[in-house]
C-alpha cells in the first residue's frame, strides 16, 4: 500500500468521526420573532439555531398546533433547513384574511425531529393571531311581502353582514296593523344562523277566516339579538296578508201577504 493510500483512508475515517461526532453536537433551538401578529398582513418569522455547524445540512422537522388552521388561518413552510456550516435558517408564518368575526387564535410550533443534529431540551414557540373582523349586525327581510290569507306564506331570513365562530339567535315579532292575530301563524318566534353561516329563516303562514275583509297588514320585527351580534338600526319588515273573500253582494227580495176578510 502507497503511503499517501493509506493517509488518505486514515484521513477519510477522521472525517467520518468527527462527522458522526458532529451530528451528535449540533443542539438545536428555535426562536420566534414576534408574539403576536395581525390577521392582514401578519408575518412571524421561526429561526431555528445550531450551537455547532454541520458538515451537512441540519433539517428541523416542525409541528403545528393550536386553535389557528394551518392553511386557513395562515401558511408556513416546513421544514427548516439550516445549510452545511451554517448556524441558523428562518421560515416565515403568514397570516391569511378572512371576513368570519372570530376569537383571536393561537399557533404553536415544536420540533418534531432533526436529522443530523438534535433538539436541545424540549424546544416550542408561539404566536397569537389577532382578529380584525367587527361583530356582525342582523337585519330582516321577507319572500314575498305579500300572501294569500288562505294558505300562502312569506319566508321571513335574518342576514349576518359577515359570519361568526358562534351561532346568533334572531328573536323576532309579528306587530299587527290591520291584521289580527287570528290571521296568520308565525312559525317560530326565533330564527338561529349556524356558526359560519350568513342566514336563517323561518315563515309565516296565511289563515282563511271566510270574512271579506280587503287587505290586511303586519310587520315583522326584530326585539333581540343574542350575545355576538347587534340589530342595524331598527329592523322591520311590513306584510301584506290579501284577502281570499269576494266582496258581498247584496240582493233585495219580498214576499207578498195576503189579508183575509
Amino acid at each position: 500500500m502507497q503511503p499517501y493510500t493509506f493517509i488518505k483512508k486514515f484521513l477519510f475515517g477522521v472525517l467520518l468521526s468527527l462527522s458522526g461526532l458532529w451530528a451528535n453536537a449540533q443542539n438545536i433551538t428555535l426562536n420566534i420573532s414576534d408574539a403576536s401578529i395581525n390577521e392582514t398582513g401578519g408575518i412571524a418569522t421561526v429561526t431555528a439555531t445550531t450551537d455547532v455547524t454541520s458538515l451537512s445540512n441540519i433539517i428541523v422537522n416542525l409541528a403545528f398546533s393550536g386553535t389557528a388552521t394551518n392553511g386557513t388561518d395562515y401558511t408556513s413552510d416546513n421544514p427548516i433547513v439550516i445549510p452545511a456550516g451554517a448556524f441558523s435558517e428562518f421560515i416565515e408564518i403568514t397570516t391569511q384574511e378572512d371576513t368570519q368575526n372570530e376569537l383571536d387564535e393561537s399557533i404553536i410550533i415544536d420540533i418534531s425531529s432533526v436529522i443530523n443534529g438534535t433538539e436541545s431540551g424540549f424546544q416550542q414557540v408561539s404566536t397569537t393571531i389577532f382578529d380584525n373582523d367587527p361583530e356582525p349586525t342582523v337585519s330582516i327581510s321577507a319572500s314575498p311581502i305579500s300572501f294569500g290569507e288562505n294558505g300562502g306564506s312569506s319566508t321571513i331570513t335574518a342576514s349576518l353582514s359577515n359570519s361568526t365562530y358562534q351561532p346568533i339567535t334572531v328573536s323576532i315579532e309579528a306587530v299587527n296593523g290591520t291584521a289580527s292575530n287570528t290571521d296568520y301563524i308565525l312559525t317560530s318566534s326565533e330564527i338561529t344562523i349556524p356558526a359560519g353561516d350568513l342566514m336563517a329563516t323561518t315563515s309565516i303562514t296565511g289563515t282563511d277566516d271566510g270574512i271579506s275583509e280587503g287587505s290586511e297588514t303586519l310587520s315583522i320585527d326584530i326585539t333581540g339579538v343574542s350575545a355576538g351580534a347587534t340589530e342595524d338600526g331598527t329592523q322591520s319588515q311590513p306584510l301584506t296578508i290579501t284577502d281570499n273573500e269576494n266582496v258581498p253582494t247584496v240582493s233585495i227580495s219580498a214576499t207578498a201577504n195576503h189579508c183575509h176578510h
